[in-house]
């Protein structure tokens, strides 16, 4: 008809097609390699998909400005086991924000920040532990403070603040050095307590403690108050001696001298005892005097004298040997009770 407009009915290839374009697009997502990529919808592949972008800047930006708990820019979802990420670069990437690392949260690493503060409980080992299997140090430290510590402990619980053991013969549990000269010290204590300010135990057989001074006093005191139970071998360069015992048995020694030989019992009976020196060896010079009995007096060179039984002694025995810087000297006080066979003896010794 005239004046009225015709249309041309499609033809069914091109239904077909439509149709299924429709399809595909409202499906679950668009599936072709070589396609577009397709926005808002769900895209896959069955092989890699790259893109090469030579400006200056990145080569691929994703933006979500949302600011719900679940937003976020970029989503990587990967296998069990499997990294989410590949890079070639070993460029730091500034203001990259982990939650873990090595699979450790970030809580357990320590900051590059002083100071370094580390707090825990643990019933074994400590806190902090170093092990070297070098030829080093396990812990050092370093200080350039006069009212500092290198190392410092503190324990608030009654224990140790500071100790150190030694696992191999020889070795030492805690070493101090100083290398200042004037009145540098190795080891400084202060103690405000009623024990020692050091305390020194040893359960070996050893010393509990062992001074060394190649020309100095091996210790300086500033105090006159008498030491109990001090028990020295020396006292200006001399040793002195005590001993007591109860004997009839010849040769035992009633006590011995340094350089000098010994004191022994010679005899007693519960009425009378004997008793002679002897020097072991060379002769010395002999000035012998008893109290109680003065007919025994004795002077002269010898390297043996023997008493006459008697129901008491109380004799001093006066011993030298050479003369010059050679020169040695003894002096013997011994007493002795026949009834009770009691040997009693000191004596001071200046080696020579």
């Amino acid at each position: 008809m005239h004046g009225s407009r015709r249309f041309r009915r499609p033809s069914a290839p091109l239904v077909l097609c439509t149709l299924a374009l429709f399809v595909a697009l409202a499906g679950a997502g668009y599936a072709a390699n070589g396609g577009n990529f397709i926005l808002g919808q769900s895209n896959s592949a069955t092989s890699a998909t790259s893109l090469s972008a030579p400006f200056d800047g990145p080569a691929l930006r994703a933006t979500n400005n949302t600011t719900t708990s679940n937003a976020t820019a970029l989503a990587l979802v990967v296998g069990n086991g499997r990294p989410p990420l590949t890079v070639n670069s070993a460029v730091k990437v500034k203001n990259l924000n982990v939650d873990k690392l090595d699979d450790l949260d970030s809580s357990a690493f320590l900051k590059s920040k002083v100071p370094v503060t580390l707090t825990g409980s643990t019933g074994t080992g400590g806190v902090l532990s170093a092990t070297n299997t070098g030829g080093a140090n396990g812990v050092q430290g370093v200080t350039a403070s006069a009212s500092a510590s290198g190392v410092y402990g503190q324990n608030d619980g009654g224990g140790f603040g500071v100790a150190g053991r030694s696992n191999a013969a020889g070795g030492v549990g805690v070493y101090a050095e100083a290398e200042g000269g004037g009145s540098a010290h190795a080891v400084s204590a202060l103690s405000f307590g009623l024990g020692g300010t050091v305390l020194a135990t040893n359960d070996g057989g050893g010393s509990a403690l062992e001074l060394h001074s190649s020309s100095a006093p091996p210790m300086i005191v500033d105090s006159r108050t008498e030491v109990a139970n001090l028990n020295a071998d020396l006292v200006d360069g001399a040793s002195i001696l005590s001993n007591r015992i109860v004997s009839t048995t010849h040769n035992d020694h009633v006590i011995q001298l340094p350089g000098f030989g010994d004191v022994n019992v010679v005899s007693c009976d519960h009425t009378n005892a004997a008793f002679e020196w002897s020097s072991g060896g060379p002769p010395a010079y002999v000035t012998w005097y008893d109290v109680f009995n003065p007919s025994d007096d004795f002077q002269g060179v010898a390297n043996i004298v023997t008493s006459f039984a008697r129901p008491h002694h109380f004799a001093t025995i006066q011993l030298a040997r050479a003369t010059g810087s050679d020169t040695s000297i003894a002096t013997v006080t011994l007493t002795t009770n026949g009834a009770d066979c009691v040997f009693a003896a000191q004596a001071v010794v200046q080696p020579g």
